[in-house]
């Protein structure tokens, strides 16, 4: 059965369960029109019905029929629901793989958005990023086409509830109803109920991921525990792509480097000239970044000059007269106060602008 089918099925129970409910005598029915709330309705109904029948109640024949007609589409909707969820997870494993394989991280933000469309089944899905005090949307995408809000470009708004519990201090997915929705994600989903899901990477929040099931479906759980699945593989692949990028510029720097070390060896064997092994001051890299160098002591700065250069551990104890223990110690406190994980990327930090 397709979303369409369910939908009309949803609506004629509706109507059954209204029919029944006015029968009996009985009220109390959801106002939303999600398949799940109307087949939890039909059921309490149908368990009403029976109840006052074995109690001797005899149900009219009408009743009979509007608990039998009832019956048959409440199988017929739970079926669809749970055809519906074994499809996504069938189809969760290629999808994911298809992302975390895309050739181009320019282009992800819209690859993610048809994959949540296509094989997750969402009908409307956002993506954006933080630009300053606003977020802007990078890519969205719906199961009915463009979504019409996105017609002009670019999508900026300020950050609401959701984002702000999404990126502070524990961020993770959220599901959002009328109340706590952002306007702005609501105008492009169609719809104020919807799931968020911040994109985390070990260092930052890289973007949110908006996602609207149709109009005939609840939000769920197993929603949100989908979207984080998908959240996750997107971070994956904005790690490895700002890993790459930091190899790629330290191996810029270690090539202008060496280019340098070259020249220079040229200009010394050529001058017949000797130098002693430790570079002078004025001979030690500069940094580009400044801001970094104020961080650090003058002993600190000493030792971040030498691991520029390329040189170990032992090589920089030699150097300063000091142990290699305390070496290790100054290269600890260097990377905690340039925010590093390693000499490479405090290298990077200490050489660029």
């Amino acid at each position: 059965m397709r979303l369409a089918g369910a939908a009309r099925l949803t609506v004629t129970l509706a109507e059954l369960d209204g029919e029944l409910r006015r029968a009996l005598g009985i009220s109390g029915a959801h106002a939303e029109t999600s398949t799940d709330d109307v087949v939890s309705d039909a059921e309490e109904s149908v368990r009403i019905a029976l109840e006052r029948g074995a109690a001797g109640n005899a149900l009219s024949a009408e009743d009979v029929a509007l608990v039998s007609r009832s019956l048959h589409i409440q199988l017929s909707l739970r079926q669809f629901i749970a055809d519906r969820g074994r499809q996504r997870i069938d189809s969760l494993a290629a999808s994911i793989r298809r992302l975390t394989t895309h050739p181009h991280r320019h282009s992800l933000p819209a690859q993610l958005c048809s994959e949540l469309v296509d094989a997750a089944g969402f009908a409307a899905v956002a993506h954006s990023v933080v630009d300053g005090t606003q977020w802007i949307v990078t890519a969205c995408a719906g199961s009915a086409g463009p979504l019409p809000a996105a017609s002009t470009a670019p999508v900026t708004y300020p950050p609401g509830d959701v984002e702000k519990c999404c990126t502070g201090s524990d961020p993770d997915v959220r599901l959002v109803d009328g109340t706590s929705a952002t306007p702005m994600i609501g105008r492009l989903l169609g719809t104020t109920a919807y799931v968020a899901a911040p994109v985390r990477t070990d260092r930052r929040i890289a973007g949110m991921i908006y996602a609207a099931p149709a109009p005939q479906l609840p939000v769920t759980a197993d929603d949100a525990e989908l979207l984080a699945l998908y959240a996750s593989a997107v971070a994956a692949v904005a790690e490895r792509g700002s890993s790459a990028d930091r190899i790629h510029r330290h191996h810029e720097i270690l090539a202008d480097r060496v280019a340098a070390l070259v020249a220079d060896a040229g200009r010394i064997a050529t001058a017949e000239l000797t130098i002693d092994a430790v570079p002078d001051a004025d001979d030690r890299p500069t940094p580009a970044n400044q801001a970094i160098e104020r961080l650090l002591t003058g002993r600190e700065i000493d030792v971040m000059r030498l691991i520029a250069l390329g040189a170990s551990n032992a090589e920089i104890a030699d150097r300063l007269a000091i142990s290699v223990e305390t070496v290790k110690s100054h290269v600890k406190k260097i990377l905690r106060k340039v925010g590093a994980v390693n000499r490479s990327e405090a290298i990077s930090l200490f050489l660029d602008s």
